[in-house]
């Protein structure tokens, strides 16, 4: 079990996650960070053009998952 991080990125700006999570799998680390791409979605244009970048115990970005706001009046 290995333990990854999910910053939240930008351009500009990075809300850095400290603490992280454990999962078996990079793959199940993924998959977590699309959870959260998909949780920040929901904020409509808070989060346009940021990003999940999942981050391996070494510091290596693995993926990065861009929020694609919902459009609320659809």
């Amino acid at each position: 079990m290995s333990r990854y991080f999910f910053h939240v990125v930008d351009g500009d700006r990075e809300y850095r996650d400290d603490n992280g999570l454990c999962f078996d799998s990079s793959q199940d680390a993924a998959a977590h960070g699309a959870k959260i791409a998909a949780e920040l979605a929901q904020d409509g244009d808070q989060y346009r053009g940021f990003a999940v970048a999942v981050i391996d115990e070494d510091d290596r970005e693995l993926k990065r998952i861009f929020v694609k706001p919902t459009d609320a009046s659809s």
